[in-house]
């Protein structure tokens, strides 16, 4: 007995020195779960654009061609117990933030004057490859196209470097390498690829990103997410919200009628059914967004099937 106490009495200066070394690991690995960090990570870029950012610097710029970033690693926290990849709750729950820091850069003078928020109609996800643990990846997020009522569409891009074993091959799947609503997805995926469903919406999405990858990138994941701007409990459609924003070639002249109404303290109303033309009280406010509208149009298809798969699932 003797003997055991000894031994304890030798041992537990060690065993307490790898414990406090693993507490600490396991702390420092699981930090991105710990409460309020996915609160901070996601709401911190509202405040940061408050404090330190440029409020004017998206005026006049193309929203189509504007792409925020959001840097990541695929932490233990984030992986599934199973593959040890990038689980696809981690998707969604990374996807919280970058979506949110797009929509600061563009809007956040809509947001700060008048309110104007965005809830999250509908989102999907086509899965293509996925991130092991411990993986630096990034999340490309842009506008992709916007509907005269109600909703616009963000698309996002889960992007990574290749690996040293993958560095040989395409890029770009031979039969996506043409973007278009008539470019179709493999049949059949090679590797640790996720199976991509058929069907002209995803498929025509997924063969821009392969375009637009550099030649040392992959494609792991696209999301599309469904948002409609918001006055209080009221609609505001996109043309008016984007025009507003400042954004597009006549971003300078919609600005200035944007600081017209906040001055006038008028914003708001106009947002709440103002803008509509029967309405004298706003009879010379006129945004002009024609170049938007036009690119818009070039665009729009992908997200009108994605648009009528939702209005399906409604309806039967």
């Amino acid at each position: 007995m003797a003997d055991l106490v000894n031994i304890v009495k030798e041992y537990t200066p060690v065993l307490l020195s790898i414990s406090k070394y693993a507490a600490v690991a396991l702390i420092a690995l699981n930090m991105n779960s710990f409460p309020l960090v996915w609160h901070f990570r996601t709401f911190g870029c509202v405040y940061w654009h408050k404090w330190f950012g440029n409020h004017e610097r998206s005026v006049g710029i193309d929203p189509f061609k504007t792409v925020s970033t959001r840097k990541y690693i695929a932490t233990i926290d984030d992986c599934d117990a199973f593959g040890f990849h990038l689980s696809n709750s981690s998707y969604a729950k990374n996807l919280d933030s970058a979506r949110l820091d797009a929509w600061v850069e563009l809007n956040y003078r809509l947001f700060k004057e008048a309110q104007v928020w965005t809830p999250l109609g509908a989102s999907s996800y086509y899965f293509v490859k996925e991130i092991p643990f411990g993986k630096r990846y990034e999340i490309r997020t842009s506008i992709g196209a916007f509907e005269q009522d109600k909703w616009f569409y963000y698309v996002s891009k889960f992007v990574s470097k290749k690996s040293e074993k993958s560095k040989g091959s395409l890029s770009t799947p031979a039969n996506l390498a043409t973007a278009g609503s008539h470019a179709t997805a493999p049949d059949t995926v090679s590797g640790t690829a996720t199976p991509i469903a058929k069907g002209e919406s995803p498929n025509s999405l997924i063969a821009q990103a392969y375009n637009e990858l550099e030649p040392d990138e992959e494609l792991n994941c696209i999301a599309i997410t469904q948002y409609c701007f918001k006055s209080g409990r009221l609609t505001v459609p996109p043309p008016i919200a984007l025009g507003l924003a400042g954004l597009g070639k006549n971003g300078e002249k919609n600005h200035e009628i944007f600081k017209s109404l906040v001055k006038e303290r008028k914003l708001k109303a106009y947002l709440r059914g103002g803008y509509k033309k029967d309405n004298p009280d706003f009879a010379d406010v006129e945004l002009n967004i024609n170049d938007l509208e036009i690119t818009n149009s070039t665009r729009f298809e992908p997200y009108r099937a994605f648009t009528n798969a939702l209005t399906s699932f409604k309806t039967h």
